[in-house]
């Protein structure tokens, strides 16, 4: 295994810091360009800027046949069809319930580390889940919005499908990232996103039109373009750092951060209310993730 610049740790909480902000550009742009479009227009900004960035500074590599077949069909779940999810959850449910759904996460890559890797699954774990559940059903409270009940639950499904999947997607691919310089791996799960997407481009008439219109010059633009760069590039970058370097639950954790950050920027930025619910979901979804992943 190559020597990181920085511990894994500091990688996973970098990523929490680049994916918050993200995600605010992202609902802003989301609000104009539809989801499957968005998706796609970040990942292929971002393919080449990857590709770029590793023939430059990366390891070469000598891979496996399986092994690239793993990192394609990773990223083909973990970014073609878990993102696209996930904006669809960003787009209904705002920034701030979306982040609180995203404590998910935590338990799906204990849970699947526990099946896949062998890591350790505890009664705290359970704990843990129970709270964060708690906290997503607290999301799905009507007062003080103007989404009906069932606009609420699909958008919780959106996200707990889309981390889910992202978390079997990435820990399915660890063993793998061991092994590969991260620029790499990174470059080649992007183009299986992309791959998928554009497959879904080939056949979907409504995808096309969705695809076309995002990559229309248009205001939304302005954070669509930062937002694929911080989202896509510098965090999907330190993302996978944080998983090849540390463990799988240790980097979960710290990336869980940006639950806190996404909801202070949410309030600041997006103007989207801090309620007295919101604010306990919060607390339920933050502590449920640490005891999970203790």
């Amino acid at each position: 295994m190559d020597t990181p610049l920085v511990p894994g740790p500091v990688y996973a909480l970098l990523t929490a810091l680049a994916w918050s902000g993200a995600v605010i550009l992202f609902k802003k742009s989301g609000d104009a360009i539809h989801p499957v479009g968005l998706n796609t227009f970040k990942n292929v900004l971002a393919l080449p800027a990857l590709a770029l960035t590793w023939l430059v500074v990366g390891a070469p590599a000598s891979p496996t046949k399986s092994d690239v077949v793993i990192l394609l069909a990773s990223g083909v779940l973990g970014i073609g069809v878990a993102d696209t999810l996930f904006f669809h959850c960003l787009r209904i449910l705002g920034a701030s319930r979306t982040a609180i759904v995203e404590c998910a996460y935590s338990p799906s890559v204990v849970v699947i580390a526990y099946v896949q890797l062998g890591e350790t699954l505890t009664g705290l774990d359970a704990l843990g889940a129970l709270l964060i559940v708690g906290a997503v059903l607290l999301t799905t409270e009507r007062k003080g919005t103007e989404l009906a009940r069932g606009h609420l639950v699909l958008g919780v499904a959106y996200g707990i499908a889309a981390v889910a999947l992202m978390a079997f997607a990435i820990v399915w691919a660890k063993p793998v990232l061991a092994h590969y310089d991260v620029l790499w791996s990174t470059t080649i799960r992007m183009v299986g996103g992309v791959g998928s997407l554009l497959v879904l481009w080939v056949l979907s008439r409504d995808a096309r039109a969705q695809v076309r219109h995002a990559f229309t010059p248009q205001p939304a633009w302005r954070y669509a373009l930062p937002g694929a760069f911080l989202g896509t590039y510098v965090s999907l970058l330190f993302w996978i750092a944080g998983f090849k370097y540390t463990a799988a639950n240790i980097a979960a954790l710290l990336n869980q951060t940006n639950t806190i950050l996404v909801v202070v920027w949410a309030t600041l930025f997006l103007r989207e209310p801090l309620t007295v619910r919101t604010s306990v979901a919060v607390v339920l979804a933050c502590a449920g993730s640490v005891l999970v992943l203790i």
